[in-house]
């Protein structure tokens, strides 16, 4: 009885070991000093300034992903859904979450991001254009991160 009992509370505890690693390396992916969670959204036109307070990135995009930007931000929901919102939908329908979305790079002049989905205990990350992921973002209500090298070469003040 006794040597049940201990093998039982052996496997408790590697379980439990076994636990916290896995939450520890959750923890840090998901909340890295490299990034900085961003606060400012400001549509103009054309143009989309993304950051943290009053500095951040600014980049040019298209009329229509500048007003579905602005439809996120608003909450605002078309007579006819839109991408954004059909993708959300099947994302609720099945079960899916959009964990973060992170502006990792920039190279020959075009800002990337990662896009990191959780499927029960998968995640998987997508690449993805940062103004796509940000219309997301805002309809899930998920975490948008700025890599934090990138707001400092090439933040701007944008209040």
């Amino acid at each position: 009885m006794k040597k049940r009992h201990l093998k039982r509370l052996q496997l408790i505890l590697i379980s439990l070991a076994v636990i916290s690693v896995i939450v520890f390396a959750a923890v840090d992916y998901f909340v890295s000093d490299d990034f900085v969670k961003v606060n400012n959204i400001v549509i103009q036109e054309d143009m989309i300034a993304v950051g943290v307070d009053c500095k951040g990135i600014v980049a040019g995009i298209s009329p229509e992903r500048a007003m579905y930007i602005q439809q996120g931000i608003d909450k605002v929901l078309d007579v006819r859904p839109n991408i954004y919102d059909t993708f959300k939908r099947t994302m609720d329908h099945y079960n899916i979450t959009l964990e973060d979305v992170k502006i990792v790079s920039y190279e020959d002049e075009v800002y990337y991001s990662e896009t990191v989905f959780k499927l029960n205990n998968r995640i998987f990350k997508v690449d993805s254009r940062p103004s796509d992921a940000i219309a997301l973002a805002l309809r899930t209500d998920s975490k948008i991160y700025i890599n934090k090298t990138l707001l400092e070469l090439y933040g701007q003040q944008i209040c």
